[in-house]
């Protein structure tokens, strides 16, 4: 089996490509962002440990975790950032390895591991490539304006808390362009160019071991 860890900046379209994916190509997908979200749900070990470190300030009424309270705690504040993903970042990942040894049992040829921090969280230990999703940054502020009603001044501190693109490029191997003007056709053509690109690889490797 082989694992792609798919990653990109706020806006970029991560989500769309990897929707693409699974429901054209029939490729798996795990979002990391919604494991996550799981593993910090009330009962589970993530969970009381992001409470025990920021207190009951970051909980709702109701007792679940205040995700927008505690994202706020965190947005300029470099070691409690630190220490919430240290908190997360290796539950998450033993949790998404777990989900692959299952799929790798059940026989599936790619999976997608969906993360905004690929890069940075270790997903290079256990993917065999990471793909960037790109697009400039004018689309990404007008996609951050009109699907979550991003103001300029959020859309600003998101982009300055980000990698830099130009620093992704050098990290993935390869691109998927999803600027304005690209459409699902589009899309859908350069995935199944880059799965075709590593089949055909992966067999000439095969055939090179007989």
């Amino acid at each position: 089996m082989y694992v792609i860890g798919l990653t990109g900046c706020a806006g970029s379209g991560k989500s769309y490509v990897c929707e693409c994916a699974k429901e054209v190509l029939g490729i798996p997908v795990i979002d990391s962002d919604a494991e996550c979200r799981s593993l910090q749900e009330p009962g589970q070990p993530v969970f009381e440990e992001i409470v025990r470190e920021f207190g009951p300030s970051c909980l709702k009424e109701d007792g679940s975790l205040d995700r927008t309270g505690l994202a706020e705690i965190v947005f300029n504040n470099k070691d409690a950032l630190k220490r919430l993903n240290e908190l997360t970042h290796p539950a998450v990942i033993r949790h998404i390895c777990g989900m692959l040894e299952e799929y790798r049992r059940k026989g599936e040829e790619f999976v997608i591991v969906e993360s905004a921090l690929a890069t940075e969280a270790g997903y290079r230990d256990f993917c065999d490539e990471l793909w960037l999703v790109y697009a400039d940054d004018e689309t990404r502020a007008e996609r951050l304006r009109s699907t979550r009603g991003y103001s300029d001044e959020k859309i600003a501190s998101v982009f300055a808390s980000q990698v830099p693109q130009s620093t992704l490029f050098g990290l993935c191997e390869r691109v998927i362009d999803n600027e304005a003007s690209i459409t699902k056709t589009g899309i859908l053509r350069q995935l199944s160019f880059y799965f075709d690109a590593i089949r055909k690889r992966l067999r000439a490797a095969k055939e090179d071991e007989h």
